[in-house]
C-alpha cells in the first residue's frame, strides 16, 4: 500500500483496513466538525481541505485499487527508477489537484448554502421588510431634494418685534449665543455679535426687526436688526437644519447610498440602515417644530 493511502487513511483518522463506507462516515462527521462555517480559524480551514482532499483520493483508491498497487508504485529492477519517479511525479501532481479541485467544491457547497439561507429569508419577509427599504430611501430622497431647494431658493423677509434679547451658553464649553424672543412668542439662537453690538439692549424695550427664511419650509436663516441710526446688521441664526447646512442633507444622502450598494438589506445592515435614516429624519423634523416649541415656551413665560 502507498504511503498517501496510509497518509490518508490517517488524515481521516481511520486504519487502513477501513471500507469504503467507513471512509465516507468518517469524511461526514471530520467535514461537519472542521467545515468552514463552523470552524473559523485557520487551522480549521485546512483541516477541512486536507480530509477533503484525502477523502477524494480514497475513494479514487477504492474504486480503482489497481492503480495504487505497490506494483505501479515502486520499481522491482533497476531499469524502472525513472518510470517510478515520473509515476511519483504525477502522483504529486494530482494529489496538488485534488486540494485545487477540493478547495473549489468546498467554496461552491459555501456560495450553495448563503443562497439556500438567502432564499429562505425571503420567503419570511413580510411586505414591509420587501419594500420598505426602498420606501424610506425614496422618503430620504425626497427630503433632500426638498431641502435643497428650499436653500437655494430665493428667501423671504418678515418683520418682527424683539422683545428681549439674551446672552446664553450653547453648550459646556463652546461659544456664547444670543437668545431673541420676539412678540409673537417665537424665539431664536443668534450669533452672539448682536448682543455685543446692543451692550445695552435688555429687558422688555421693543425693537424692529426682520427675519429672513426659507420660502417652503420656513426655517428661520437670518435676523436683520438697526444697531444703529439708519444703519442694518445681519446676524446667522444657530441651531436650525440651515445652520449645520449641509449636515442633515450627508445623513439623508448616506441612506441613499447605502441603498444604491445594498439594495437587498438583510440582518444586521437593516438595523444599520434604519437607524441612520431615524437619526437623520428625527432630527429634521425636531428642527422643523423649533418655531412651534418656541410660541409654546413663549406662552409658558409670558
Amino acid at each position: 500500500m502507498q504511503q498517501r493511502i496510509i497518509d490518508a487513511f490517517s488524515s481521516l483518522e481511520l486504519p487502513v483496513t477501513a471500507s469504503s463506507q467507513e471512509v465516507k462516515k468518517a469524511y461526514r462527521l471530520l467535514a461537519k466538525k472542521y467545515h468552514p462555517d463552523v470552524s473559523t480559524s485557520g487551522s480549521g480551514k485546512e483541516k477541512f481541505l486536507k480530509i477533503t482532499a484525502a477523502y477524494e483520493l480514497l475513494s479514487d483508491y477504492f474504486e480503482h485499487p489497481l492503480r495504487y498497487s505497490i506494483y505501479n508504485s515502486y520499481s522491482v529492477s533497476a531499469t524502472d527508477t525513472t518510470a517510478s519517479q515520473k509515476r511519483r511525479s504525477r502522483a504529486g501532481r494530482n494529489d496538488e489537484e485534488h486540494i485545487r479541485q477540493a478547495r473549489e467544491r468546498a467554496q461552491k457547497r459555501k456560495e450553495e448554502e448563503k443562497k439556500v439561507i438567502y432564499d429562505a429569508y425571503e420567503r419570511t419577509r413580510t411586505p414591509f421588510m420587501k419594500y420598505g427599504h426602498l420606501a424610506t430611501t425614496l422618503l430620504c430622497l425626497l427630503i433632500n431634494i426638498i431641502m435643497i431647494v428650499d436653500y437655494f431658493y430665493p428667501t423671504n423677509y418678515r418683520p418682527v418685534q424683539i422683545q428681549r434679547i439674551f446672552g446664553v451658553e450653547n453648550g459646556v464649553g463652546l461659544d456664547k449665543v444670543t437668545l431673541v424672543t420676539t412678540s409673537e412668542f417665537e424665539y431664536f439662537y443668534v450669533d452672539y455679535n448682536l448682543l455685543v453690538d446692543l451692550p445695552m439692549y435688555s429687558g422688555k424695550n421693543t425693537r424692529d426687526g426682520i427675519i429672513s427664511e426659507s420660502p417652503f419650509l420656513k426655517v428661520p436663516k437670518k435676523i436683520i436688526v438697526s444697531t444703529q441710526p439708519d444703519s442694518r446688521n445681519e446676524y446667522p441664526i444657530d441651531r436650525t437644519i440651515y445652520s449645520l447646512f449641509p449636515f442633515v442633507n450627508v445623513l439623508l444622502g448616506f441612506s441613499i447610498l447605502f441603498y444604491l450598494i445594498h439594495p437587498k438589506v438583510q440582518h444586521k445592515a437593516i438595523i444599520l440602515f434604519y437607524s441612520t435614516w431615524f437619526i437623520s429624519l428625527f432630527g429634521f423634523l425636531m428642527v422643523l417644530i423649533n418655531g412651534t416649541l418656541g410660541k409654546i415656551i413663549g406662552l409658558m413665560t409670558n
